[in-house]
This record gives structure tokens, C-alpha cells and sequence, in this order.
């Protein structure tokens, strides 16, 4: 009788072969069964159909080796043999298909592995986008910042600007009312200075000298520093009437202003300052003049309209000296209404 091996996995028994032909089946069994699972030495596992072909394989073999044993007639070794080679192309046709299946697993490994490379490279191309996407919008943010400081200020300019506009239309009105009411005094003024220049114009006829533009203007400054109020007064008066078109008109028209700011007669000095603006527009006083005409609000008491001229000064003319006192100035009127406002 041939010998069992009997392995301890699923116990299933395999012939040892006794003769050629029974080893050369056994090896076509054994070489199926690895090829279909791709297992490395050892005994593979079988399905239940190798299993079932087995068996009959190994019922075949018994027939054989009882055939060979008692010399049976050739006829049934001959059908015997025909059974075993029709399992074996049995076998041969589960083989093409295991490694038919084990081919298309590799194929499907591949393409897995591809998909996964895919996979992590789309991971790649969204993280790169999402970050990029950050940017924008952090960029959009701090634009957005951007405009929204640049609205509040240009919301902030055109308030100012407004209110100066208003302002300024009530500071003209109020400038209008002093000219009336310093017309007064300078109706009466008129013929005493008419009597000074009648005077005056004798005066240079008897001597037979005319004083130039810089002589009238040098001795009104000289008058001023030597605070002769009055003689400055006249003589810059008297400049402004005989040369009323020369270089020097402007500053003889703003130290007018400077004298009557000077004596503390402020509205009048308003008044002097508001001609160095209006009548001489190309000249270089109107700065100064704008500084004083503030300054001469102030010391009436008048702090809106002195704002309004202070901040005309910084505006206009940005880059000078005035400009400087003006924000000093206006710093200090900030001071001042503060302590009102907590009162408040």
C-alpha cells in the first residue's frame, strides 16, 4: 500500500507515489496548487475543487496500484490512465486560470498604487492652492483696511472742509460788520489825514524834496520798532497813497495791520490784515497776515473763527514759519476746551 502524508493545517492526504507515472501526477498537483496561490515552499493551500481533484487523483492511484498488484487486464489500466490524463488536463485548465487571476491581481496592485500616487499628488495641488487662496484673502483683508482708513479719512476731510466752508462764510460776515463799524472812525479820520497829507505835500514842495519808496517804508519800520505808533501809522499811510502799485505796498499794508495789533485795537488791525489778502493776492504777507488776522480773533475772544484762520495757514501754506506758530497755536486752543468739554 502506498504511504499517507497527512498535513496539520486541513489534514488532507496526499500519496507518496510508488511508481513513475504517480510521481509524475503528484508533481503536476503540487505545481498547480503553488502557481495558483504564489505561496514560496511548504504545502499550499487548496480550494475546495482541488481538493475534490484530488481525492480522485488519489482514488485513480489506488485503482492502478490495485490494477498493478493483481496484474489486471491491460483494458482497465489503459481506461485508468485515459482518467488520469484527462484530470491532469483538468488540472492544467485550473492552473491557466489561477495564473490568469494572479496576473490580473498584479495588474490591479498597479493600478491601486498608481491611484494612490495620483491621490497624494492632487493632496499636493490642493494644499498649494488652499495656501495660495490664503494669501489672497489676507491681502484682500489688509486692502480692504486700507480703503476702509482711506474713506474714514477722506469722510474726515470733507467734514472739516465743510465746516471751514461755513465758517469762513460767517467770517467774512463778521469781518463785513467790523469794516462798518470801524467806517466810523475812519470818516473822521479822512479829514485829518487829508489835512496831513495837504501838509506833507507842502512840506516837500517848501523843501523841494520827494521821498522815495524806500525812504517812506524804512522810516515807518524805524517808527514802528521805536513803538511811535501814530508817526508809523502816517507814514505808511502815506506810502500806500503815493505808491500804491510798489513791491513794498503788501508789507507797508501789513505792518498796518502789526501797528493796531499792536495798540490792542484788534478789529481794526482784522481789518488792516484783510487787505493784505484781498488787495495784494500775489503777495508775500498774506501767511503772516492770515496768522494775525487769527491771533486778533483770539484776543476778541472769538476761538471758532481764530481756529478756522490758524488751520487755513497750516493748509495753504504747510511748509512755513506761520504754519509752525499756527499748529502751536491751535495746540493750545486744544488745551483749552478740553477742561470745557469734562465740565460738560
Amino acid at each position: 500500500m502506498p504511504i499517507r502524508y497527512l498535513k496539520k493545517e486541513n489534514r488532507r492526504a496526499v500519496r507518496v507515489p510508488r511508481t513513475i507515472g504517480q510521481a509524475a501526477l503528484l508533481s503536476l498537483m503540487l505545481g498547480v496548487g503553488l502557481g495558483a496561490t504564489g505561496c514560496g515552499p511548504g504545502f499550499p493551500i487548496m480550494t475546495s475543487e482541488q481538493e475534490l481533484l484530488v481525492n480522485n487523483v488519489n482514488s485513480l492511484m489506488d485503482r492502478v496500484a490495485t490494477i498493478e498488484e493483481s496484474g489486471a487486464a491491460g483494458a482497465d489500466l489503459e481506461e485508468t490512465r485515459l482518467s488520469l490524463a484527462d484530470s491532469k488536463a483538468e488540472m492544467e485548465r485550473i492552473r491557466d486560470e489561477f495564473t490568469f487571476i494572479r496576473g490580473s491581481f498584479e495588474e490591479n496592485e498597479i493600478a491601486i498604487a498608481q491611484l494612490k500616487a495620483d491621490s497624494e499628488s492632487a493632496e499636493a495641488r490642493i494644499t498649494s492652492v488652499s495656501e495660495q487662496f490664503a494669501a489672497i484673502e489676507a491681502e484682500l483683508k489688509r486692502l480692504t483696511e486700507q480703503v476702509s482708513a482711506l474713506n474714514a479719512s477722506a469722510e474726515a476731510d470733507a467734514f472739516l472742509h465743510t465746516n471751514l466752508g461755513s465758517t469762513v462764510s460767517e467770517l467774512k460776515k463778521r469781518i463785513d460788520t467790523l469794516e462798518q463799524s470801524v467806517q466810523s472812525s475812519l470818516d473822521k479820520q479822512k479829514s485829518k489825514e487829508a489835512t496831513a497829507k495837504a501838509t506833507a505835500k507842502k512840506s516837500v514842495k517848501s523843501s523841494k524834496e520827494i521821498p522815495t519808496p524806500k525812504y517812506l517804508y524804512a522810516k515807518g519800520l524805524k517808527e514802528t520798532k521805536a513803538k511811535e505808533y501814530r508817526a508809523a501809522a502816517k507814514t505808511f499811510k502815506t506810502f500806500l497813497s503815493t505808491h500804491p502799485s510798489h513791491d513794498l505796498a503788501d508789507n507797508a499794508q501789513y505792518w498796518l495791520g502789526e501797528i493796531f495789533y499792536d495798540t490792542g485795537e484788534y478789529e481794526r488791525a482784522i481789518l488792516e490784515f484783510n487787505k493784505v489778502i484781498t488787495d495784494y493776492p500775489k503777495g508775500d504777507k498774506r501767511p503772516a497776515a492770515t496768522l494775525k488776522q487769527g491771533f486778533s480773533f483770539e484776543k476778541l475772544g472769538a476761538a471758532k473763527e481764530a481756529r478756522v484762520l490758524l488751520e487755513t495757514v497750516v493748509e495753504l501754506y504747510p511748509k512755513s514759519d506761520e504754519a509752525v506758530k499756527a499748529t502751536k497755536r491751535l495746540e493750545k486752543l486744544t488745551k483749552k476746551k478740553k477742561p470745557a468739554t469734562k465740565n460738560r
